[in-house]
C-alpha cells in the first residue's frame, strides 16, 4: 500500500511531485587510470593523483601519490568543484575536488550534474550500491555501465538545496566538534606529560628541592621509580566461565574496548574460553598491539569482572592511586619504553609479555599527588567524554535527517 501523496519507483516511495533519473542521464561520468608504473617519467611531483585511499572526506585536494606533467597531459583533467565516487571494492566513497587533479580507474568523476551537486554528494551516501555490483574477491564492485544505471531521486531544485544547506550544516557541526574534541585531547596530552614527569607540579606539591637524574629522565627529587612489578600483583591465574554456566559476568574484551569500554553482560555458559577475573581497582593494560594504547580501569562497583588474557592485569598496592597508574601507562614515556619491549613481527602481531611489562618504570610522586593528577586528568577526560557524547548523538541526529529528507517523508 503505497501512502497518500507518494508514488512507488526504483529507489521505493517518493513525494509524487519528485522524480527518479539514472545518474547517466543526470551527469556526465567519466573515470581516472594509472599510468604506466614502469615508466618512472609519468611518476613524481606535479599533479594529486587520487586513489580510493585518499577519499575519507568530504572535501579532496591532495593524494599520496602525484603523477608528472607528462602524464597528465595523456589524462582529462578533473576540475575543481568536481564530484568523485569511487566505484570498486570500497564502492560509494563520495567527495568533492577542491584543485584541478586526475584519479585512478576506481574513481568516478561526475561532471556537470543537473542536481544540485551537493544534493547529490548525500543522495548517493544513501544508495545501496550491492543492487547495482557484482561480488568480486575483494569486494563489490561496478563497472560503468551499472554505474550509469544508478537511480536517484530527484526532488525540485529548490527543496535539493535546502536539504542540501541542512546536512550541510549538520556537518560543519560534527566537524566543529571533532575539531574541539581533538584540540582538547592535545591539551590532555600536554598536560599530562607535563603532571607524569614533575615538570609542571600543582598547587601545594612543588618542595622547592628541584630534580633528580632517574632512567627515564629528570623527576622531581621527593619521587621515585619503580618497576610496574613493585606496584602491586600481576595477576595471570585464569578461570573459565563455563563452570559457572548460571552466573552472571561482565567481560572485559578488545572490541568491548574499543567500542566505548562498554563490557557486556553475560552468562558463564556464553562465554568460549577462559578469562582473566580480576576486581574493581585493577589496571588492564593490553598487551596485543601496543601501538594502540588500551588501558581500562573499569567501574567499580559490578560483581564477576572478568577480561580477555590479551590484557595484563596489575593490582596496585593500596599505596597507589589506580587513575595514576593508569594515566602513567597512557604517558608518552611509558607508551615509548613498551614499543622498545615488544616482541613479534609488526602490527597487530605485537604482543607485550607479562615480564617485560613488570620490568618497565613507573614514576611515582607521593599518594596524595598521585590522587590530584589523576583528578585533573579524570576531569579532562569528562569534559572529552562530554564532547564525544555530543558528536555521536549529532551523526546519529544526521542519519535520521537524511533518512526523512531524502525520502521526502519530511519535506523542506
Amino acid at each position: 500500500m503505497v501512502s497518500r501523496g507518494f508514488k512507488q519507483t526504483e529507489v521505493g516511495e517518493i513525494p509524487e511531485d519528485w522524480a527518479v533519473g539514472s545518474l547517466g542521464t543526470l551527469a556526465r561520468l567519466t573515470m581516472g587510470r594509472t599510468p604506466a608504473r614502469n615508466t618512472p617519467a609519468y611518476w613524481g611531483a606535479g599533479h594529486p593523483w587520487l586513489s580510493i585511499a585518499d577519499l575519507h572526506g568530504r572535501y579532496v585536494g591532495t593524494s599520496k601519490e602525484q603523477i608528472t606533467g607528462l602524464a597528465a597531459a595523456l589524462m582529462e583533467p578533473v576540475p575543481s568543484g568536481t564530484l568523485v565516487m569511487s566505484f570498486k571494492l570500497s564502492i560509494g566513497r563520495v567527495a568533492i575536488t577542491t584543485h584541478e587533479l586526475y584519479t585512478n580507474e576506481a574513481i568516478c568523476h561526475i561532471r556537470d550534474p543537473l542536481p544540485d551537486r551537493d544534493y547529490l554528494f548525500y543522495a548517493l551516501q544513501r544508495t545501496d550500491f550491492e543492487l547495482y555490483g557484482k561480488q568480486a574477491v575483494k569486494g563489490y564492485t561496478l563497472n560503468s555501465e551499472s554505474l550509469r544505471s544508478i537511480q536517484v531521486p530527484v526532488p525540485p531544485l529548490p527543496e535539493q538545496k535546502r536539504i542540501a544547506k541542512i546536512l550541510s550544516d549538520t556537518d560543519a557541526l560534527i566537524n566543529s566538534l571533532n575539531a574541539l574534541i581533538a584540540k582538547k585531547q592535545m591539551v590532555k596530552q600536554a598536560t599530562m606529560d607535563d603532571l607524569l614527569t614533575g615538570r609542571r607540579r600543582l598547587a601545594g606539591f612543588d618542595t622547592g628541592a628541584g630534580f633528580q637524574q632517574t632512567d627515564i629522565g629528570d623527576i622531581p627529587v621527593d619521587w621515585r621509580v619503580s618497576e610496574v612489578s613493585e606496584l602491586g600483583q600481576i595477576i595471570r591465574r585464569q578461570m573459565d566461565p563455563r563452570t559457572h554456566p548460571q552466573e552472571w559476568f561482565q567481560l572485559h574484551g578488545i572490541p568491548e574496548f574499543d567500542n566505548g569500554k562498554s563490557p557486556l553482560t553475560l552468562r558463564g555458559s556464553e562465554i568460549g574460553s577462559s578469562k582473566v577475573r580480576f576486581e574493581p581497582g585493577d589496571v588492564l593494560f593490553s598487551k596485543l598491539n601496543p601501538r594502540i594504547p588500551r588501558v581500562w580501569v573499569p567501574r567499580a562497583g559490578s560483581v564477576n569482572n572478568i577480561c580477555s588474557p590479551e590484557f595484563l592485569v596489575l593490582r596496585p598496592s593500596p599505596s597507589l592511586h589506580s587513575q595514576y597508574v593508569s594515566a602513567w601507562f597512557t604517558g608518552g614515556i611509558f607508551f615509548r619504553l613498551v614499543l622498545d619491549a615488544v616482541s613479534g613481527t609488526t602490527g597487530s602481531h605485537q604482543r607485550l609479555d607479562s615480564h617485560s611489562f613488570g620490568r618497565l618504570p613507573v614514576a611515582l610522586p607521593p599518594h596524595v599527588e598521585q590522587q590530584a593528577i589523576a583528578k585533573v586528568l579524570s576531569d579532562m577526560d569528562e569534559d572529552i567524554e562530554v564532547l564525544i557524547q555530543r558528536r555521536d548523538k549529532t551523526i546519529k541526529v544526521k542519519q535520521a535527517l537524511m533518512d526523512e529528507l531524502l525520502t521526502g517523508r519530511t519535506r523542506v
